[in-house]
């Protein structure tokens, strides 16, 4: 009787085991199901994202090698604009130590044309209005 009760009693542990393996294994089975669905549907999107980056990264390419043939055709401006700079530079420099140099000259110069248009603005007075001219006669 003994062995009839440890046989039914084991035969019971059994089954409730076999029963709770059943339904972890059918557990199991649905998160297993559910992990390859998601798993499905980040492979499309990962696909996606994959072919877009690569997309994104040759357009990248393409502007960066763009912008560098822009850029080197630019520098020969540049380096135009920089002679040119130069250039100018040396003419001021040049024309600044020549008024330097020249300068008493030309002050002299411009206070004879002063003076010259002076005497000429008098003489055409005195031209136009004889009677009113005092001191210096001028003949022209």
């Amino acid at each position: 009787m003994i062995l009839e009760i440890s046989v039914a009693a084991i035969a019971v542990a059994i089954v409730t085991f076999v029963v709770f393996a059943v339904r972890f294994l059918l557990r199991l089975t649905k998160t297993v199901e559910t992990v390859q669905a998601t798993l499905d549907e980040v492979k499309g999107q990962v696909a996606a994202t994959v072919e877009e980056t690569h997309s994104a990264v040759k357009e990248t390419r393409s502007l960066v090698k763009e912008i560098r043939d822009k850029t080197e055709k630019t520098d020969s401006l540049f380096e135009a604009i920089d002679g040119l700079g130069k250039t100018v530079q040396q003419i001021s420099v040049r024309i600044h130590h020549q008024v330097e140099q020249n300068q008493a000259r030309y002050g002299n110069l411009a206070s004879l044309i002063g003076t010259g248009i002076e005497l000429a603005k008098r003489w055409k007075q005195e031209r136009r209005n004889p009677e009113q001219s005092k001191g210096v006669e001028i003949r022209g």
